[in-house]
């Protein structure tokens, strides 16, 4: 008998076959992938949410932020968390993918399988497959280590010199250097993950279907895929190129539906509430299938490699059941639910959209921060900045500001001068003498050179009475009693009532407040771990990415503000105010302005509109396609609804916002976690 291994490559993975197969058996891949993100939402999510929660709570506090995460990973609470998450994500993911390989190789059988059946299998096989994840989970470690001291090592010697904003913004030479090395680092790590996906494709199945032990169904896995590691190659890279098509095809797809409904539309409220919302429904839709075909395809391919290497081995008969009926028919009758379904939420929900949106209660009465002052038209952390922001009446202007040697505190956002002065010294490492002349507005323009260096108290007096401050304090160089400077300054300034006190360092706030207690203090957060309504502050300053409805109403119940940070475009102001966030911080006050005066003119049905033509170009969490906001009703950079109102709006609010909320609702279980590398250089800091 030949050996299997021995197999011609060119008959191990055939794309007709599979393509024959997804043909075939669309809806039992889809149907199992609908039950498996139900049984995540409903089961595993909150299980592996609450597990992970437990263990961020032995740090002792119960939520880590910003700068403690680095040492909350490095501890052994952080190591157990990682391990935990990382593990279950893993195991997670065998089972999705070993639920749709099973089906494959049913499918090239000629059979069907019984989903509830599959699942129930799947799950008595979780213990199994947490194992492999774990024999994972230790390759990978050692794969991922030196790569991560690589990145560690090339930020240490290219991009410690000077403040991390300064590289971000200016770029000089020594950012592309590193850059490049990274960029190598990176081109490294994915050909060793794409060579141990080569040598791990049919693990999944050998743990599931021979019993095997991790350890075992790797090496059987590397010794059978090895002398076909071009076909598998080919089957992996033809994978990524069909996901990207079906991303391309449901985005192009998305945009004629659009097309087509919004360029017939009439200039009616009602009407477009009814197309915005059945062409999210519609791009809901092929996202997800987009996503089970990828998934399919993958699977496919492993399926139809372990049959030619292991055709001895069968699926368990209790999983399987009678041939269905023909493809055509069962494709027909599908079809015509799909159809039902959407007419039902169209037109089911008509009356009870019309009276819900009539109804509503928009928070619109947001207050406007400016970021650094008005940022945009004039150097950052300026008076010119600040005065400007002013007269564009703004609610709050925020200013960074840290202290000289001698102990002045001045603004200033960098930790070194770098950037505004190109004088290579930490801001603690100079006296206010020797900075106070120099111009802080020339780099911008040099409209601004007269610009220079302001104090806090020269802040205060030029505010008080215009707008009030919301002074972030920067821990960067050695404290020297720094908290309680600015502490002392804002009391001499009797200025307690009209600032808050912000920052990154909890630790810092929390001297702040054993300083003066009346003061108000919120904390800055640009990456979490944990409930972040657990920290003893009265706000809460956070990125539009975390700024979710859930979090914002579980903020006003505890009795704390949000800010958002830092939102420069109005179709994301438009979702921050929909949202109900207290303050929006923004380089470009003006633009705020304009947007709230804007939809103080629009009626419950616009503003409804409007925020689900937010909700729809920002996309659903997740979905591989946006939908552009009805261009029928948009006048303010396109954003604005325009004036003709239906008496009547009637449109598919309900199962929409549902879906929407039960989202966010997950999103937001006890574990947090938001950290974005991208968000280094425009956090409000």
């Amino acid at each position: 008998m030949e050996d299997p291994s021995k197999a011609s490559t060119l008959s191990l993975i055939e794309f007709r076959r599979i393509t024959e197969c997804l043909r075939q058996s669309l809806g039992a891949f889809l149907g199992f992938e609908i039950l498996f993100r139900l049984l995540n939402v409903a089961l595993f999510g909150p299980i592996v949410a609450l597990l992970t929660a437990y263990i961020i709570s032995l740090s002792g506090d119960g939520v880590v932020s910003n700068f403690d995460l680095t040492g909350f990973f490095l501890s052994p609470t952080g190591l157990l968390f990682l391990f935990v998450t990382i593990t279950l994500a893993f195991a997670l993911f065998f089972f999705e993918y070993g639920g749709l390989t099973a089906l494959s190789i049913a499918s090239l059988h000629g059979r069907k399988l019984k989903l509830l059946s599959l699942l129930w299998w799947l799950g008595r096989a979780l213990p199994r497959l947490w194992r492999l994840s774990l024999q994972h989970f230790l390759v990978l470690l050692a794969v991922l280590v030196p790569a991560l001291l690589g990145v560690g090592v090339t930020f240490l010697l290219f991009l410690t010199g000077s403040d991390i904003y300064f590289y971000l913004q200016m770029k000089p030479p020594e950012f592309w250097i590193a850059a490049a090395i990274v960029g190598l680092i990176a081109l490294a790590l994915a050909t060793a993950l794409l060579y141990l996906g080569l040598r791990w494709l049919i693990c999944v199945p050998l743990v599931l279907l021979t019993g095997s032990s991790a350890g075992e169904a790797m090496r059987e896995s590397r010794r059978l895929t090895t002398p076909h590691r071009s076909s598998i190659l080919k089957h992996l890279l033809l994978w990524l190129g069909i996901s990207g098509l079906l991303m391309g095809a449901s985005w192009l797809l998305t945009r004629i539906a659009e097309a087509s409904l919004f360029g017939i539309a009439p200039d009616n409220v009602g009407w477009m509430l009814f197309a915005t919302a059945l062409i999210a429904a519609w791009q809901l839709l092929l996202s997800t299938i987009s996503a089970t075909c990828s998934m399919a395809f993958l699977s496919i391919g492993g399926a139809q490699l372990f049959i030619r290497l292991r055709p001895e081995i069968a699926l368990p008969d209790f999983l399987q059941k009678e041939p269905a009926a023909p493809v055509a028919q069962r494709a027909k009758r599908s079809l015509s639910i799909s159809l039902a379904i959407l007419l039902i939420m169209g037109v089911g929900t008509t009356f009870i959209a019309t009276k819900i949106v009539n109804k509503m209660q928009f928070h619109d009465d947001v207050g406007i921060t400016a970021h650094r002052g008005s940022s945009l038209r004039a150097p950052e952390n300026t008076m010119a900045a600040i005065l400007l922001a002013i007269e564009e009446g703004v609610d709050y202007v925020e200013i960074d500001v840290q202290s000289t040697r001698d102990g002045v505190v001045v603004l200033a956002h960098d930790r070194d001068l770098r950037r505004v002065f190109d004088i290579r010294k930490n801001i603690w490492e100079v006296s206010y003498d020797e900075i106070r002349d120099l111009d802080s507005g020339g780099w911008f323009s040099p409209d601004f050179s007269d610009q220079r260096i302001s104090t806090l108290d020269e802040v205060i007096e030029a505010v008080r009475g215009n707008a009030r401050l919301n002074i972030e304090v920067k821990f960067n160089g050695p404290e020297r009693g720094f908290a309680e400077a600015v502490v002392d300054i804002v009391g001499q300034q009797n200025f307690e009532d009209e600032c808050i006190v912000t920052s990154l360092d909890y630790a810092g706030l929390q001297r702040v407040q054993a300083a003066n207690p009346n003061l108000r203090t919120g904390i800055i957060v640009s990456s979490s771990l944990g409930d972040i309504l657990k920290m003893d502050v009265d706000l809460l300053s956070i990125d539009t990415g975390t700024a979710n409805s859930v979090l914002i109403r579980s903020a006003h119940q505890a009795e704390r503000e949000v800010h958002v940070w830092t939102v420069n475009e109005a179709s994301v102001m438009n979702t921050m105010i929909g949202k109900g966030v207290d303050q929006i911080i923004t380089d470009d006050p003006k633009l705020l302005g304009e947007v709230m005066e804007e939809r103080a003119g629009l009626s419950n049905a616009e503003k409804a509109l409007l925020q689900l033509a937010d909700i729809a170009r920002h996309g659903l969490r997740g979905a591989g396609a946006t939908i552009e906001a009805p261009r029928k009703f948009c006048s303010l950079r396109g954003l604005a609804i325009g004036r003709k109102t239906s008496p009547h709006p009637t449109g598919c609010l309900v199962p929409l916002w549902g879906m929407i909320m039960a989202a966010e609702s997950i999103q937001r279980l006890p574990l947090t976690f938001s950290p974005s590398l991208s968000q280094l250089g425009r956090i409000s800091d």
